[in-house]
């Protein structure tokens, strides 16, 4: 019996060992590749590294630092003194390796300009060469300029640039130009002084809606260049009385603190005026909730349709001086306009002290085919500044009842009579001009077209 059980065991052993052998050989069998035949190999997903949620800015060495200067909203400025390029390339360089997306980036002159985002930041960083210094601007994200494309085919309109004739009772200065593009759609800067019973509102839709037959008008861009009423009240007014019968894509500023204007000269603007800044900010959070609100910064640059814009300089350039110290038209931004192959500066309101720090910063690259006059020709310009940019045409936002006086500054005689290249002047006081892009002086054209005075 005892025998027999061990032969028992013995068989189911071998039994056990035949059939554990054959798994194996056709274990093999189903995995060795046939001639041919290539084998994926087993790939393990990589572990999604810990997300960086630093936000701060890095230290910048080199220079002397000052601030942090409390600008409008949550924006704080820093500006660096006698600093180099190479230092703000590093600076660059650190801001990149703490997972920043640089989303902008220009150089002007020498100039350089990065604008950096990450989670709900920005930074945007601008190296000016001729004064050795960095501004460093640190805010909460916003909306970017957005780049509308040219057209792929032919344009279906001729470009105009149209500088609207503004007739206020209450207010005698204003600034208002109007782009149409190739598309039928618009680009405009300021708008002038909201005058009674709706006026120069109606007259704007009047314009837009006369130069193009798209059923929808499109405003591309709306560019504010400061906050004083003469150039932000009819914006006021039309936003009010049209919203619903536009789309105003992008709304772009760059505006002071209200502390700042609180105490500067200009504190009226926080009144409830329809023309004030307190009234803008009111009127864009009630009707333009869908629009882009874009905060502009000096060395921005965008195109809407066949216009390029590009952004020289706004009120952080200057810090620590702000409006307190220099008045409210410091804050005034100024940028070109690209289109049909001409260039098109404008000054707004700009002082003196913004004057000659374009010059500084940019000198020949200033060269322009149509300069607007700074400041309606009142105090602000400069027969310098003037001579670099060299423009044939001027576009002069200055009403009838000052033209006279304004004659009296050596920056106005200089383009009205003494340049050799202005070839005519534009006053907006005397008549609305609408020109086609590209814009050339037809044979035997007056110097100063409607002109009301003898000179």
């Amino acid at each position: 019996m005892y025998v027999f059980r061990k032969y028992i065991v013995l068989f189911l052993s071998i039994c056990f060992v035949v059939l554990f052998l054959s798994y194996i050989e056709l274990n093999n069998a189903e995995t060795e590749p046939s001639p041919g035949m290539t084998i994926e190999p087993t790939i393990l997903p990589t572990p999604k590294p810990t997300e960086d949620n630093d936000t701060t800015l890095p230290e910048y060495i080199g220079g002397s630092l000052s601030g942090p200067f409390e600008s409008s909203g949550d924006t704080v400025v820093y500006k660096v003194d006698n600093t180099t390029k190479e230092q703000y390339e590093n600076y660059v360089e650190k801001i990149m390796q703490k997972r920043f997306e640089n989303v902008l980036s220009n150089d002007v002159n020498g100039n350089l300009y990065n604008t950096f985002v990450k989670k709900d930041r920005l930074v945007h960083i601008s190296y000016f060469k001729q004064s050795t210094s960095v501004i460093i601007v640190y805010e909460t994200r916003g909306f970017l300029p957005k780049s509308v494309q040219k057209l792929n085919s032919k344009r279906k309109y001729q470009p105009l640039l149209t500088q609207i004739k503004l007739d206020s009772n209450d207010m005698l200065e204003g600034m208002s130009y109007v782009f149409r593009l190739s598309d039928g759609s618009f680009f405009i800067i300021d708008g002038g002084w909201p005058e009674k019973e709706h006026s120069e509102a109606k007259k704007l839709y009047n314009l837009l809606r006369e130069q193009t037959s798209e059923e929808e008008i499109v405003i591309q861009g709306w560019l504010l260049t400061h906050c004083h009423s003469d150039h932000i009240g009819t914006f006021n007014d039309f936003v009010i009385q049209y919203h619903d019968k536009v789309t105003i894509k992008q709304v772009l500023y760059n505006f002071p603190s209200d502390d700042d204007i609180l105490n500067s000269d200009s504190p009226h603007m926080l009144d409830d005026h329809l023309g004030r800044y307190k009234t803008f900010k009111k009127v864009i959070g009630t009707y333009l909730y869908e629009t882009d609100i874009v905060k502009i910064h000096s060395g921005y640059k965008f195109n809407y349709v066949d216009a390029e814009i590009e952004i020289l300089q706004t009120h952080e350039d200057f810090y620590p001086i702000t409006i307190r110290d220099s008045g409210m038209n410091l804050s005034s931004v100024l940028f070109t306009v690209t289109i049909a192959e001409q260039r098109i500066i404008f000054l707004a309101d700009a002082n003196e002290m913004a004057n000659d720090r374009l010059v500084l910063n940019f000198g020949q690259y200033l060269k322009s085919d149509m300069m607007q006059v700074a400041h309606h020709g009142y105090s602000g310009g400069t027969v310098e500044l003037y001579k670099i940019i060299d423009a044939e045409y001027m576009l002069y936002p200055a009403p009838v009842e000052f033209y006279k006086g304004n004659l009296r500054h050596d920056h106005n005689r200089y383009f009205l009579f003494e340049s050799k290249t202005v070839k005519q002047v534009f006053t907006m006081g005397f008549h609305q001009f609408t020109l086609p892009l590209p814009y050339t002086a037809p044979e035997g054209a007056k110097r100063i077209p409607y002109n009301l005075f003898k000179h």
